[in-house]
């Protein structure tokens, strides 16, 4: 939701309203910006022991709330819990009294309250403080919240998130303001969702040509490919473009109306977020796995294990760990940093996880879900994994999606 000019003149003349956590789960912080004291709530995931780089999440809260207020309803705290990450609710500096703040959203020239400024200061102070992963920075808003995720990234600070996932949002084109205007530093993976029931306008523009160029613009910076694909999941009708540096969907949300649904943050971070990592010199470092691939002409790579079996060919997607396997025609996601020692793929072919073991080491696989060892067996016919446990053989094979015993 646009801000009102004319509560600028409250936010210049006045403080910020002293915040007060709405649980124990969240901790009040404050820092210095610009001679104004800035107020975010904070929480560490009880696995939290500094150990290891965790992701970080930014959850920006709609006009007239405040980042302890949104907090329940955005459902991001206990998501921390349970998936190991850091998740912020900073307040926005436009005081409304007793109504609560807003984000200074659609500004690019540092005006006052320089919203953009204290969210750079705020990762700044955080990356500083905690062990987090500066490659899985991310960030989601409401409403005002969501155009001001836009406008941190317009005003040279895309390149400080790996995505941005965003509900109800505006787009600076329906108050007249050129795209022009924005000047993002690189490349930001996107989702833009919109309820179904939405049906007010704000400035000059429906929410549906809102939506469009901003969904337009995304994938232009990012270099996807204009046609997407169709995905129909639940209540979301989803347009995913890729192809490009980055990703970039759009959903409308069935039966919801200016809202930051319930299930937003489980699907933003199971579909989006967790499997993103910035586009930076640090996450486009190969697995270290991955020694002794060859490449070959137009980014394909062949790679033969020291024992002689073939992983065969593949290519890197937009995460370098995120993967296409040519020869078995399906996706794998290699990540080091889930807390099992090794490495492991998740499968969106069969949607399994398989883990590497010291003494399985690859491509024999040990899968945590189902407690057994699998062998990775690239059959052009019947592309699978052999189950050796126990003495037992089976193959699933995913072309028939049957289980054959041999």
């Amino acid at each position: 939701m646009r801000t009102n000019p004319a509560f600028l003149i409250l936010a210049l003349c006045g403080c910020l309203l002293a915040a007060t956590p709405a649980s124990g789960q969240l901790t009040s912080k404050t820092l210095v910006f610009k001679g104004t004291t800035r107020t975010w709530f904070e929480h560490l995931p009880a696995s939290y022991d500094g150990s290891k780089p965790v992701p970080l999440v930014v959850v920006l809260h709609g006009v007239q709330s405040t980042g302890d207020q949104f907090a329940p309803a955005s459902e991001w705290t206990p998501l921390s819990d349970q998936e190991g990450f850091i998740v912020v609710y900073p307040n926005g500096g436009l005081n409304y009294g007793s109504a609560g703040l807003g984000w200074n959203d659609f500004v690019y020239k540092g005006e006052a309250p320089d919203d953009a400024g204290f969210l750079h200061e705020l990762l700044t102070t955080l990356l500083a403080t905690y062990r987090i992963d500066p490659d899985r920075v991310y960030m989601t808003g409401f409403s005002n919240g969501a155009s001001m995720t836009n406008t941190f990234c317009g005003n040279g600070h895309a390149g400080e998130l790996a995505a941005t996932a965003t509900a109800s949002g505006d787009w600076l084109t329906t108050y007249d303001m050129p795209e022009s205007v924005q000047h993002p530093d690189g490349v930001v993976s996107t989702w833009i969702t919109r309820g179904s029931l939405e049906n007010f306008q704000e400035g000059d523009e429906s929410h549906a040509q809102q939506d469009a160029n901003q969904t337009a613009y995304w994938v232009g910076i990012d270099g996807c490919n204009p046609t997407p694909q169709q995905v129909a999941d639940g209540i979301y009708a989803t347009s995913i473009y890729t192809g490009g540096q980055g990703e970039v969907r759009f959903s409308m949300v069935s039966g919801y109306n200016h809202q930051y649904g319930p299930g937003f943050a489980a699907k933003f971070w199971g579909d989006f977020f967790s499997r993103i990592v910035r586009n930076s010199p640090l996450a486009a470092a190969h697995p270290s796995f991955f020694s002794g691939e060859v490449p070959l002409d137009d980014g394909v790579y062949y790679l033969a294990f020291a024992t002689g079996n073939p992983f065969g060919y593949y290519a890197y997607l937009t995460d370098p760990r995120y993967v296409y396997h040519f020869d078995l025609g399906y996706e794998y996601v290699f990540d080091a940093q889930d807390g099992h020692s090794g490495a492991y793929l998740y499968d969106f072919h069969s949607g399994g996880f398989f883990y590497t073991s010291p003494v399985f080491p690859f491509p024999y696989l040990y899968d945590f879900a189902l407690k057994s060892v699998l062998y990775y067996y690239p059959d052009q016919n019947n592309a699978g994994h052999y189950n050796n446990t126990n003495g037992n053989r089976t193959f699933y094979a995913f072309a028939t999606q049957s289980i054959v015993v041999k």
